[in-house]
C-alpha cells in the first residue's frame, strides 16, 4: 500500500467523523438492526407499552410469556414479569413449572435460572408467613410455624396455619432481608402508593435515610431503563384488536393461563419443596454435566437456604451422603469435569471438614489415588494444592513446631509417589514446583521450572520467567534463614 492509498483513506476517516458529529440525536442511531416478523414485533412494542406506563395486568403478563418464549433472555420481560406476580397474586407454583419449560429449551439462560431462584425464595419466605411483617412478629409466631402452610393465606395476610408436623426454622437462613435476590424491586408496587407487601424498597429506603419518620422518607424511583418513544409503541388498531381477540381466546382454551390466575392457596411442606428443587437441579446437571447456570443454582440451594442445616432433610433423605454419591458418580463419570471439583471443595467447606485434620488426610489421598490414575488432568491437582494448603495450616496449629512441610508424613509420602510420575505429565511437576514453591524450596522449584522448559515447548518463555523469578527470591530466603 503506498501513500496515495493512506491519504485516500484517511480522508475517509476524516470525513465519517465529520458525520457523526452532525448527527443530532445520536442516541437514537441504530447501531445493529435486527430483523423480526411482524409478530414477533406486535408482542415486543405491547410489551414495551405495559413496561413503560407500568401496568401490571394479565394482558401483560400472558404478553411476557410470549416475549420470553421468542427470547429467554429478555431481562426487562423477566422483571416486569416478577412484578405482575406479586402484584395480581397469580399462582407461584405455576410459575415453577413455566421456568421448568423455558430452562429445558434455553439451559443457559441465567434470567431464567435467576428468575427460578427469585420464584424458589418468594415461596419460602411465603411459607415461614411472619417473614414480611418485621423481625418482632417473626420471633413472636417462629414457635407456631408448621411445614405446610398455604401459600395464598401468607401472601394475603401473613397469618400462620396450625396443625402439620414442626420445622426447625432455625435452620433457614433466610433472616438477612436486605440481601434477597427477591428483593430486588419486584415488589409490585407502582411507585405511586404502598404495597401490600413489605418489599425490598422500602428497606433500601430506610438503609439510605434511617433519621427520616416513614412518611418523610423518600420513595425510590421505581422504573425501567428505556428509550422509548411514544411512536415505537404504535400499531395498527386492526393489529391490535386482532390481538386482544386473540389473548382471549388462548387464555380459554390455555391450561398453563388458566392455573395461572388459581390462588395461592395449596398448602406447601417446605422441606419436600427444597428436596424437590434439589432433585431438579440434579436432574439439569444431568443434561449438561458442564453447565455453570445448574451447579450454581446447587450451590445456592445449600448455601442461602440451609439445606445441610435441615434436620428434616438429613434425617429423611440423608442429604449429605446422597450429596457425596452424587459428586462421586460424575468423578467416575467424566474426572476431566472441573465443575464437579469445585462442587466439591464448596461441599467440604460448608460442612466445614477443613477444619477437621482426619477429613482432610482422607481428602488427600483420596486425590491421590486419582492423581496417579489420571497424572494429566489439571483439575485434580488445582484441587489437592488448595486441600494441601489448607490441611499444612490446620495441622501446624495442631501440631505445632513443623517449619518443613514434608515433615509431615502424609505430604513426605504424595511427594515421592508424584516424583515417579514425573515423566508422564507436565501438571506433576507444575504442582510439584508449587509444593516448593510453598516450602520455600526454591532450587527445587527451579529444577521443576528447568524440566517443563526443556520439554514444554509451546510455554518455554513462561517457564524461563518463572526460573528467573525464583532465582531472585533464593538471596531474600538466604537472609531471612
Amino acid at each position: 500500500m503506498d501513500m496515495t492509498h493512506l491519504e485516500r483513506e484517511r480522508q475517509k476517516l476524516s470525513v465519517d467523523m465529520q458525520n457523526e458529529r452532525n448527527v443530532n440525536n445520536k442516541e437514537k442511531v441504530h447501531i445493529l438492526s435486527t430483523y423480526y416478523t411482524d409478530n414477533e414485533q406486535l408482542v415486543y412494542s405491547s410489551l414495551a407499552s405495559f413496561i413503560e406506563s407500568k401496568k401490571y395486568s394479565f394482558e401483560g403478563y400472558v404478553m411476557s410469556t410470549f416475549a420470553i418464549k421468542v427470547n429467554p433472555s429478555y431481562y426487562s420481560a423477566w422483571m416486569y414479569r416478577r412484578k405482575c406476580l406479586r402484584k395480581l397474586n397469580l399462582n407461584l407454583l405455576n410459575e415453577l413449572r413455566f421456568t421448568k419449560c423455558v430452562i429445558c429449551d434455553n439451559i443457559k439462560s441465567f434470567q431464567s435460572w435467576f428468575h427460578r431462584r427469585w420464584l424458589v425464595e418468594y415461596i419460602c419466605k411465603l411459607a415461614r408467613g411472619g417473614t414480611l411483617r418485621g423481625e418482632q412478629a417473626e420471633s413472636a409466631n417462629r414457635g407456631k410455624r408448621v411445614g405446610s402452610r398455604s401459600l395464598g393465606a401468607a401472601h394475603s395476610s401473613g397469618e400462620n396455619s396450625s396443625g402439620g408436623p414442626q420445622i426447625a426454622w432455625d435452620s433457614y437462613d433466610l433472616e438477612d432481608e436486605g440481601n434477597f435476590i427477591s428483593s430486588d424491586g419486584s415488589d409490585g408496587s407502582d411507585g405511586s402508593g404502598s404495597s401490600s407487601i413489605s418489599g425490598s424498597r422500602g428497606s433500601r429506603a430506610r438503609r439510605a435515610s434511617p433519621g427520616l419518620p416513614a412518611e418523610e422518607r423518600p420513595l425510590e424511583e421505581d422504573a425501567f431503563l428505556s428509550n422509548c418513544e411514544e411512536a415505537d409503541f404504535d400499531a395498527e388498531k386492526a393489529d391490535v384488536a386482532i390481538l386482544h381477540e386473540d389473548l382471549q381466546n388462548l387464555v380459554e382454551s390455555c391450561e398453563f393461563f388458566k392455573n395461572a390466575l388459581r390462588p395461592n392457596g395449596e398448602p406447601v411442606n417446605i422441606d419436600e419443596f427444597l428436596y424437590e428443587e434439589m432433585l431438579y437441579s440434579n436432574c439439569d446437571i444431568f443434561l449438561d454435566a458442564k453447565n455453570y447456570n445448574s451447579w450454581a443454582h446447587k450451590t445456592w440451594l445449600i448455601d442461602k437456604l440451609g439445606i445441610f442445616k435441615n434436620k428434616y432433610l438429613c434425617e429423611q433423605y440423608n442429604i449429605i451422603s446422597h450429596e457425596f454419591n452424587f459428586i462421586n458418580y460424575f468423578l467416575k463419570h467424566d474426572i476431566y469435569n472441573n465443575s464437579v471439583w469445585v462442587y466439591r471443595y464448596f461441599i467440604l467447606t460448608k460442612l466445614k471438614y477443613t477444619r477437621k485434620l482426619r477429613k482432610m488426610e482422607r481428602e488427600i489421598k483420596f486425590c491421590l489415588n486419582y492423581a496417579k490414575q489420571f497424572p494429566h488432568n489439571e483439575a485434580i491437582f488445582k484441587y489437592l494444592f488448595r486441600v494441601i494448603f489448607l490441611y499444612t495450616h490446620l495441622y501446624k496449629k495442631k501440631k505445632k513446631n513443623v517449619a518443613d512441610i514434608f515433615e509431615i508424613p502424609l505430604l513426605l509420602n504424595l511427594k515421592e509417589e508424584l516424583a515417579k510420575l514425573t515423566d508422564q505429565s507436565k501438571y506433576v511437576l507444575i504442582f510439584l514446583s508449587e509444593l516448593y514453591s510453598f516450602n520455600g524450596q526454591r532450587a527445587q522449584e527451579v529444577q521443576c521450572y528447568r524440566h517443563l522448559q526443556k520439554n514444554d515447548n509451546f510455554n518455554d518463555a513462561v517457564w524461563r520467567y518463572r526460573i528467573e523469578e525464583a532465582q531472585m527470591k533464593q538471596p531474600c530466603d538466604a537472609k531471612s534463614m
